[in-house]
This record gives C-alpha cells, structure tokens and sequence, in this order.
C-alpha cells in the first residue's frame, strides 16, 4: 500500500482514500493508536488554530486537511466499518497490482523481442535492489540490537513489542527508565516520517509515567531519503529542547542512520546519563 506524501491524504493507486496513510499508521494499527493518531493530528490541524491563513485557499486547505483527518477517524474507529474498508482497499489494490503487472508484462515482452541477443544477455534477469537493500538493513538491524544487548552495553536490556516497530528495548535502573526502538524503511520522506512520529509519540505516551526519569531513543535506518525540508520540519519539533521541555516531556533523540552513504545523522539534545550518551554514541552505520 503506497502511502501519501501529505500530511493529508491523497488517493492511493487505488481509487479508495488511504486513511491509514492520512493518520500516519500502518494498516495493522491498534484502535488505540488511531484513537491517538487521530488526536494528535487534529490538535495540529484543527481550522481554530489555523487563524493565520490570509487567502481562502490556505482556509479551503486546512478545512480540507481536517475533513480528511474526521473522515479517516469515522471509518478506521468503527470496528465494522474500518473492516469493510479493509476488505475493499484490498481487493481494490489487487486490482490495480494486476493490471500494472499484466502492463508491465506486456511492455516487456515488446521490448524482448525487438532486442538483439547480445542486448538480452545483458540484461538478464538480477535479484531486484530493493530486496538486496532490504537484506542489508535487516542484518543491521539485527546487529544493532545485540549491541545494546551485549554487557559491554553497561544496561540491563529488556526487549520489548512496541507497536510500529519493528523491535523495542528497555532499561531500568534504580532512577531511571531507557526506552529504545528502531523502525526502518526503505526510502524516508513525509509520509514515512509522519509515521515514525505518529508511532514514537504513541511510546512516549503510554512510558513517559513508567518512572520518574525517562529517556527515549528512535533509530530510524533507511537506504534512501527525498524531502529533506518536509523530514526536517517534522522532526525538530518532536526533539526540540524548550517546546518538550515546556509540555515536561522527556529528553528524547532521534537518529537518522543512511545505509546507502554510511552517514549518521542525529536530531535532539545529548542526553544528561554519560553512560546512556557514551552508548548512543558508538552507534555506527557498519555492522
């Protein structure tokens, strides 16, 4: 399922609107988390704390922008309408997954027959990139999490499932409570990080009370970014020092981890535990 590039939702290949994109959250989404999805994004987008659009086509945008947001949260919080629309967007992306394959095929077998056999050799057939890719960011991930995992660590790590992630860990110490959980992607734009948000805001929600001192730490490995401008404006604010530090959220990071150039990027405050800091600090993007 494609996700939209907006905040609000587009339609998909598909002719249905993708509400799990328009939410940010995948399409296995707890009703809890759309409950909050939901809430959090109307708290953003609500028309009343839009007053400062001057021209009728910013107001006509967010009043579009939350009519999809309402719209999303009617079907995907009903129980039986949020199946209904499952069982359609389903079959309807079958549908055009079958006739984008059968276009595909059909291309293809136009241009087999009009090239040489010395082109054919040529381009024979490989294993697709994306799978390669994908195998790499996998046994990264892997490895990254034994690192935390391992006693040179410093922390007594505990895995944890939290939702949208692909794993989770957490530490307790007599004062203090690490939270740490990596999701990774393919290619990171607005849709993407809109979810990673949607999903890392959930964690800190549902942990932020677990004890008195909180830290929360969000690995995010990709192999391709586009929309730097659009990823950037919504991850400072998540991570940004006076705005969390007034709403006494707790000292938060986020780190950006490139596969493709092996570069690191990281966004947010150093944590004030050394040894919390000294371990997020070795992380590298080579296993």
């Amino acid at each position: 399922m494609r996700a939209s590039a907006g905040y609000c939702g587009e339609p998909t290949g598909c002719s249905l609107h993708d509400y799990y994109a328009i939410l940010g959250l995948d399409p296995d989404a707890s009703p809890e988390s759309v409950k909050i999805a939901y809430r959090r994004l109307a708290r953003q987008h609500h028309p009343d704390l839009k007053a400062h659009c001057s021209t009728e086509v910013e107001k006509a945008s967010v009043d579009a922008c939350m009519a999809q947001l309402n719209e999303a949260y009617a079907v995907l919080s009903n129980a039986k309408s949020r199946m209904e629309y499952d069982e359609r967007l389903h079959l309807e992306c079958i549908l055009v997954s079958k006739t984008a394959t059968r276009s595909a095929s059909e291309r293809e077998t136009a241009a087999d027959q009009t090239k040489t056999a010395t082109n054919k050799a040529h381009h024979s057939r490989i294993r697709p990139r994306h799978e390669l890719d994908s195998t790499v960011v996998t046994q990264f991930s892997g490895h990254l999490r034994e690192t935390f995992l391992s006693k040179r660590s410093g922390f007594s790590w505990n895995a944890v499932e939290f939702e949208g992630f692909d794993w989770g860990l957490e530490a307790l110490s007599w004062s203090s409570h690490y939270c740490v959980a990596l999701r990774c992607f393919a290619a990171v734009d607005s849709s993407t990080t809109k979810k990673f948000i949607n999903y890392s805001e959930m964690v800190i929600e549902r942990w932020k009370r677990h004890i008195r001192k909180n830290y929360f730490l969000f690995l995010l490995p990709f192999l391709q970014m586009s929309e730097w401008e659009s990823v950037s404006s919504q991850v400072q604010p998540f991570v940004g020092g006076k705005t969390r530090a007034a709403l006494s959220i707790p000292p938060t990071g986020v780190i950006l981890l490139d596969m493709h150039h092996g570069r690191i990027l990281r966004l947010g405050s150093p944590f004030p535990d050394k040894r919390f800091e000294q371990l997020i600090r070795s992380i590298r993007t080579a296993a």
